[in-house]
């Protein structure tokens, strides 16, 4: 059995071959900003891409989550992959405003005087 490290090790490897492809994916979907839980368009997105992969997929999860399932040759660990679009309150895109270092009230609400 593969063991743990040995594991990491490929999933870096394939996600490094395709880091280009991740990157222009990642930066169109950033492009088009969606309210949560009403984000069709990135939907629409993710379900073409699996399409293109060949990868069937569930849709309408959590309103409009999608997830592929790709069955493993053999018994031992599982890799998962995950993505969400929520993103510039996070503080981790280009675009985003940081947060403060230790979150308050004075420091993430706006009170009316």
């Amino acid at each position: 059995m593969t063991d743990a490290a040995e594991l990491k090790a490929r999933a870096a490897r394939v996600i490094d071959a395709h880091a280009g492809e991740l990157e222009a994916l990642g930066r169109r979907l950033f492009a088009m900003p969606e309210l949560g839980f009403k984000e069709h368009r990135t939907a629409a997105v993710v379900r073409e891409w699996f399409d293109r992969m060949g990868l069937p997929h569930r849709d309408g999860l959590a309103i409009t989550g999608s997830r592929a399932d790709i069955a493993g040759g053999a018994p031992g660990p599982t890799v998962a992959i995950s993505a969400s679009s929520t993103r510039s309150s996070a503080g981790i895109t280009p675009t985003a405003t940081p947060r403060p270092a230790r979150s308050t009230p004075a420091a993430t609400t706006r009170r009316s005087r």
